[in-house]
């Protein structure tokens, strides 16, 4: 899964979806990426990798992880690769995985 709140972003990661040859979501912000990941989980599959914006309006993808990793924890399914991104030129040149 793909969660950014850029248009650009997200037409760019499109793209990957057509080389991997695999089914490919998206989310537009943090909450919406929790509801997706949760959604999946109640149909017994599970996310391999989410790419996380680290800014984004509504829940971040701080908040965003959290919820994840909590859910995850309670409901004893395995955690999911998460890789937080950040395009934001304060952090330039800087990459971050969120626990």
């Amino acid at each position: 899964m793909a969660v950014d709140d850029s248009d650009f972003a997200l037409k760019a990661l499109e793209h990957l979806k057509l080389d991997f040859k695999r089914e490919f979501h998206f989310a537009r912000n943090g909450f919406e990426a929790f509801s997706k990941h949760k959604a999946l989980c109640a149909d017994r599959q599970l996310y391999h990798l989410i790419l996380m914006d680290l800014m984004m309006p509504v829940s971040d993808g701080y908040e965003a992880t959290k919820m994840i990793r909590d859910f995850e924890m309670s409901s004893g399914i395995p955690r999911s690769y998460i890789c937080g991104l950040s395009s934001n030129e304060a952090d330039e040149g800087k990459f971050r995985v969120p626990q």
